[in-house]
């Protein structure tokens, strides 16, 4: 197994079921010596958690989206009792790995974030 690149944050993994998906910028992304590990670090509001880590590989680019989400229960108990969050950035990392090695392509991110995924 490679080690991959460490960043601040602490290290979370992806959860399934989580609602009102939306992306998030990345603030760095590392590779590892494998040239196909990435370590994506990004920040995130108090009520959301890691979805998952969209990558797709073009010829010439990687795009890299990372996507947040709401736990069910406390996003409907949100809007059921019209709570309000205080604005406070969480910075996390998680890790990823791509099919093809990175081989100097670019890694973009996707767009300034907050717009609902699956995008369309």
């Amino acid at each position: 197994m490679v080690e991959p690149v460490p960043l601040p944050g602490r290290r979370v993994e992806p959860e399934a079921g989580l609602v009102n998906l939306r992306r998030v910028p990345w603030r760095q992304v590392r590779v590892a010596a494998d040239d196909r590990t990435l370590t994506v670090q990004y920040g995130r509001g108090v009520p959301q958690r890691l979805h998952a880590v969209v990558c797709t590989e073009r010829e010439d680019s990687i795009d890299v989206a990372v996507v947040v989400g709401w736990n069910r229960e406390l996003f409907e108990r949100a809007q059921r009792e019209r709570m309000v969050f205080t604005l406070q950035l969480l910075i996390e990392h998680t890790v990823v790995t791509l099919d093809n090695p990175v081989r100097g392509r670019r890694l973009d991110n996707c767009g300034p974030g907050g717009e609902a995924w699956p995008p369309g």
